[in-house]
């Protein structure tokens, strides 16, 4: 009996223990999740020949940034025995998740342009979800803007080389929660006209005698059952055009309002002018893509109004940083329009 009882006493002990337990291991996980702005980690591994180096890490100004679109150059080492004739490749470890990028031709690759490193980024929240990387031309644009990364790639005797790398963030959602809200609103809509006609159905005798009562007392017409009916059926359509109505009015009530639009998007695609507003110099092309792609996504005012406070919150992190000057020419040196100035004093309300 004592026996029993010691073990009973013990049993909540254990089950504390193990929520405990389960509370500890969940702290690594939500400690992973990446915030906009934090470097991801990444290692770099080259070949040349048959000989390997091993993996080391990329230093954090060369290592993407999440949920921030941006352009980058990497060196790239001499290789031990290096001809000048034989391709030298690189691979990369992207992020903790140690998402594999596969071997990447950058130097003798049979062609006359200089290589670019095209890195595109899935994330979802904090997450990182997967990268993707392929070797394309450099824009001619980039080689007109700064024409020595071509004479320094070029030059047989210039080491280490630099190669563009261009970081593409895209945030993509786990849940499709647009596909889920009109699967329930349609369970919804489906449940409710069913609804309407059980209701209909079942309140029809009852409708028909109160129009019988109503029409007797007021009418001492003979012939008045027939139009009994009448009114019946009339009833009868005006409940059932009703119910339309309503139905109308629920489809069209969610189509007429838009998700406005994540501070994580607007951080992506203005992530490139940060330099630009902070220090001067160029405005990297980059910079003025994403300011035209949000203004294409900022099709309501809502979502402007949004968009308008991230890029406020942004202004204010920046603080002293921001040159007020280049803010208010950005937009239309990338030949954009918007409402709402960069600035953290901007009001997103009118």
């Amino acid at each position: 009996m004592a026996g029993r009882i010691a073990v009973a006493g013990s049993l909540p002990w254990n089950l504390l223990i193990q929520a405990l337990v389960l509370i500890s291991l969940s702290f690594p996980a939500i400690s992973s999740a990446y915030r906009p702005g934090d470097i991801v980690r990444m290692s770099k591994m080259g070949q040349y020949h048959s000989s390997r180096t091993t993996w080391h890490d990329v230093i954090g100004k060369h290592c993407p940034i999440f949920a921030v679109n941006r352009e980058v150059l990497i060196p790239i080492a001499k290789p031990i025995g290096y001809t000048g004739t034989d391709p030298y490749k690189i691979k990369f470890q992207v992020g903790s998740e140690k998402y594999l990028i596969h071997w990447l031709l950058v130097i003798n690759r049979k062609s006359s342009e200089v290589p670019m490193i095209d890195v595109n980024l899935r994330y979802s929240g904090g997450d990182l979800l997967g990268v993707t990387a392929q070797v394309i031309d450099l824009p001619h644009s980039y080689v007109n803007t700064h024409p020595e990364i071509r004479t320094q790639f070029w030059d047989a005797q210039h080491w280490p080389k630099h190669v563009l790398v261009r970081y593409t963030w895209k945030e993509q959602s786990e849940i499709d929660v647009s596909s889920g809200f009109y699967v329930l609103f349609g369970s919804a809509l489906t449940f409710s006209f069913v609804l309407s006609i059980y209701v209909l159905q079942s309140s029809r005798e009852k409708l028909a005698r109160f129009v019988r009562e109503t029409v007797v007392e007021s009418s001492s017409n003979v012939g008045g059952i027939g139009g009994i009916g009448k009114r019946v059926k009339i009833m009868e359509g005006l409940l059932k055009l009703s119910t339309l109505v309503i139905v109308c009015m629920l489809v069209s009530a969610p189509l007429a309002s838009e998700a406005a639009i994540s501070c994580g998007a607007v951080a992506g695609n203005l992530g490139q002018c940060i330099n630009y507003l902070t220090r001067g110099g160029y405005i990297p092309r980059g910079c003025c893509n994403g300011i035209q792609t949000l203004n294409r996504l900022a099709r309501t005012t809502s979502d402007r109004q949004q968009a308008c406070r991230c890029i406020q919150g942004a202004a204010r992190a920046l603080g002293s940083r921001l040159n007020p000057g280049r803010a208010a020419r950005l937009p239309g040196a990338c030949r954009v329009r918007i409402s709402y100035p960069i600035s953290a004093r901007t009001n997103c309300n009118k």
